[in-house]
């Protein structure tokens, strides 16, 4: 024989043997829990199959925890764009606030606030204060600015439904801001 035959030869023989070891049983408690693979021209069964379970996106929240969507403005100014963040179950309501008031934050703007909520109306009101020494006053927001600041807390009051919260008021020490 020439080397070409010898080497397919050799090939041909781990070949075999190859497949010969590959073709060992399984133990019985392993094979056993193996579903048997279903003929091409079969259709299979949902029950057939065990159940997946998928990994969570979120972790769950914690026992005293709950999460909520908070809303803040898209970067073009246009619309508002919703972000679920946990927060305590106590007081919840009042800590979702002072989370879109921290997205607003700038320091030329010295804000301060009050959350009232009359549960009887399903109304909240937030009392903003600013100081009359501050570098800017309401009046100065841009349309972009009260759109992040009161829409983004409307939405975020309205928009979490386990609040019960379907009018939002805004008020400046008291006296109602007509937007």
């Amino acid at each position: 024989m020439n080397s070409i035959q010898q080497y397919q030869a050799a090939f041909a023989a781990s070949l075999i043997i190859f497949s010969l070891n590959s073709c060992t049983a399984l133990p019985p408690e392993i094979g056993e829990s193996i579903p048997p693979i279903p003929s091409p021209t079969a259709t299979p069964k949902p029950e057939s199959f065990p159940p997946q379970i998928l990994p969570e996106f979120e972790a769950p929240a914690a026992p005293d925890t709950v999460t909520a969507k908070i809303y803040e403005v898209d970067s073009q100014c246009q619309a508002l764009i919703s972000e679920n963040v946990t927060l305590p179950v106590e007081h919840s309501i009042e800590a979702a606030v002072a989370k879109v008031l921290e997205q607003q934050y700038t320091t030329d703007f010295d804000l301060s606030y009050r959350v009232i909520l009359d549960r009887h109306k399903s109304l909240a009101i937030i009392d903003l204060r600013i100081p009359p020494n501050s570098k800017r006053q309401l009046a100065s927001l841009s349309n972009c600015e009260q759109l992040a600041l009161f829409g983004g807390l409307r939405q975020t009051l309205i928009g979490n439904r386990g609040w019960q919260i379907k009018q939002v008021r805004f008020t400046e020490e008291g006296k109602e801001i007509w937007l």
